[in-house]
């Protein structure tokens, strides 16, 4: 299974100051996070009642140990995501490897909807001098899904850039 729902909204103003948006944020992490305790579950019981072993594979990011002003909501719940990971390898080992890819800034139109407004800040923090593309993203995932000792994992594709 790869886990690939993911929620965002670009201003998130200060969610210390009010609860404005409170419900918009609630939703965020019903989709970022709280789905995937349900689905890995399901998918436990399926594999485990049917003697197999299975694969998840979830898509959070780098924002959740790289976050920055704007987005605490989004950041705070993909950390949340990745910490779910973590446990369900534990919890479900025997019958589930379970881990995540975490992208950093992505070459996509989405880049541009963020606080920052563009790529070319992204590009700056990046070591390797260029963002992620969607392909590479999608490399992380199936490598993550073909190898069976791979589980328990946070894999950064960022091109470096979580490294400061």
């Amino acid at each position: 299974m790869v886990y690939i729902a993911g929620d965002y909204w670009a201003d998130q103003g200060d969610p210390f100051s009010s609860n404005d948006d409170w419900d918009r944020a609630s939703k965020l992490y019903q989709v970022n996070a709280t789905a995937f305790i349900v689905l890995a579950r399901e998918l436990h019981g399926l594999v485990k009642n049917q003697n197999l072993r299975g694969k998840v594979v979830a898509v959070s990011s780098t924002s959740a140990e790289h976050g920055y002003t704007g987005a605490p909501i989004y950041a705070s719940s993909k950390a949340a995501l990745n910490r779910l990971v973590i446990d369900a390898a534990a919890r479900y080992g025997k019958n589930l490897s379970v881990s995540a890819v975490a992208p950093g800034p992505v070459d996509t139109p989405l880049l541009s909807t963020t606080p920052r407004g563009g790529k070319d800040e992204y590009v700056k923090e990046t070591p390797t001098g260029k963002l992620s593309t969607p392909e590479d993203i999608a490399k992380a995932v199936v490598f993550l899904l073909e190898n069976p000792q791979v589980s328990g994992v946070i894999l950064a594709v960022d091109g470096g850039r979580i490294i400061g």
